[in-house]
């Protein structure tokens, strides 16, 4: 999530993730400095870094929880 989205906030988001936590579901959270709502979809003017640290971190959760 983006530290800046207006649209989901960050504390929002964070209290979601306690929340699916707390039941057990596997969740991660990251919020990502500056980035505003849909940052990792090339709507805005986002770091390349950004985009590509947000990518790789949802490759890697959906491989570990994967069940196919």
């Amino acid at each position: 999530v983006g530290a800046q989205d207006k649209t989901v906030s960050a504390p929002a988001c964070k209290a979601l993730a306690a929340s699916a936590h707390d039941a057990g579901v596997p969740v991660e959270l990251e919020v990502y400095p500056d980035a505003i709502h849909r940052f990792d979809a090339g709507v805005v003017e986002t770091p390349p870094a950004t985009v590509r640290a947000s990518v790789q971190r949802i490759t890697t959760f959906i491989e570990a929880h994967s069940t196919y």
